[in-house]
């Protein structure tokens, strides 16, 4: 009996060490301060979804992506629309700020799979791998989708999905740094990605609060980019939903 208390003993120790192990400890560090002048931005999503509100820099203006995204841009490079706000997040990231809920994408409730969400969450655990899998399958998809963009405009039909042989890897120079708000810590994740050889530079900061998140990106040739206000933007902003869910779709 004793044997078996000593040997119960250390089957917990060994298991209590492993849940500990499975997260680490965050240390979220203080607020920059912008010293730009700032205005206060009111914006909602397509159908009125999402109403969001934030800061911006007065040279900023915004515009409605999809039913629980916005996007934000410089106003120096024109009026965005929604079709040019996918060319931005895309291939021009550094130019636009993308406000998105990571828990629903499109009409259907399920549309971002358990594991994705829980990606997102893990990130305030301090395990970081996981998000970053999540932007290797993202970015993989967009470089076979944009190989697929290709074929279709060179042809008069609609073709087969040409062979798409992934890459090893799409994400590098990845980094997680975390931030504590008023009542809130934010999760600032740098990375870089390849789109069709091209390497482009990209911010998200995710709130623990809300399922939002902001995205940006960085250009060493611009004296301001987009990803130099996506902290700015998650910290300040506030979120009103108006939606319905019904049968797993939202109305």
């Amino acid at each position: 009996m004793k044997k078996y208390h000593i040997l119960y003993a250390f089957i917990c120790v060994a298991v209590l060490g492993l849940l500990v192990g499975c997260s680490k400890s965050i240390e979220p560090q203080s607020l920059p301060e912008y010293g730009d002048e700032l205005k206060s931005v009111n914006a909602e999503s397509k159908f009125g979804y999402v109403r969001f509100e934030y800061m911006l820099p007065e040279d900023w203006d915004v515009s409605y992506s999809d039913f629980y995204s916005v996007w934000s841009f410089n106003k120096s490079i024109g009026e965005i629309t929604p079709a040019s706000a996918i060319q931005i997040d895309a291939c021009i990231p550094q130019y636009g700020l993308l406000i998105d809920n990571y828990e629903h994408r499109g009409d259907a409730v399920e549309s971002i799979s358990a594991k994705e969400k829980k990606a997102y969450k893990e990130l305030f655990r301090g395990n970081t791998q996981a998000y970053k899998e999540v932007l290797e399958t993202e970015y993989m998809k967009d470089n076979e989708l944009m190989l697929y963009s290709k074929v279709l405009a060179a042809s008069d039909g609609i073709p087969e999905m040409p062979e798409f042989i992934p890459k090893d890897s799409y994400v590098s120079d990845y980094s997680v740094e975390y931030y504590a708000a008023d009542g809130f810590n934010i999760a600032v994740v740098k990375y870089s990605y390849d789109l069709e050889g091209i390497i482009y530079k990209c911010i998200d900061c995710i709130r623990d609060d809300m399922p939002y998140f902001v995205r940006g990106g960085f250009d060493d040739t611009l004296s301001v980019s987009s990803g130099d206000y996506a902290l700015l933007v998650v910290s300040t902003m506030t979120v009103e939903e108006d939606y319905e869910l019904t049968d797993g779709w939202i109305k």
